[in-house]
């Protein structure tokens, strides 16, 4: 089904937080792998960042100031049962760092640049339309709720 993930954590980068969510489409359900359970997704989203800007806004070098990140993923996902599965990420996170928003522009000191995104994780299918999901990797670790529909 298509995926509706809200999460919460905190960053690696910066020592902040992190809020978001995460939208994913299915593209290949009981995927490469025929004979396990397994589908694979793009996943897109929206991240709100509090990170610390290390000075470039103005402020101390300790100060936090909101960022914002537009993730895309390819997100695989094995089912152990229907209440269990686990997944791994590789993407790419579009990042809007305090600075930019601080008169800096899209290159100068870190106003806009390209994160990596590598994630593992697991999910609880608490049931056909809600689960439980935690999410560890770079640029941040989270938990939340994903609700399925479609």
């Amino acid at each position: 089904p298509f995926q509706l993930d809200v999460h919460g954590g905190f960053t690696w980068w910066g020592f902040g937080a992190v809020a978001g969510a995460r939208f994913g489409i299915p593209l290949v359900q009981n995927g490469f792998i025929s004979s396990i359970n397994n589908a694979f997704y793009l996943n897109f989203g929206a991240d709100f960042y509090f990170v610390r800007c290390g000075g470039a806004c103005g402020g101390r070098g300790n100060d936090y100031y909101p960022g914002f990140g537009f993730p895309v993923t390819a997100h695989w996902e094995f089912y152990f049962s229907e209440t269990w599965s686990i997944f791994g990420e590789l993407g790419v996170n579009v990042y809007f760092h305090p600075a930019f928003f601080h008169g800096h522009g899209f290159f100068e000191h870190d106003g806009l640049g390209a994160w990596f995104i590598g994630a593992v994780g697991g999910r609880l299918h608490i049931n056909d339309w809600f689960g439980l999901v935690v999410r560890v990797g770079t640029p941040y670790s989270t938990f939340g709720v994903t609700f399925f529909f479609g």
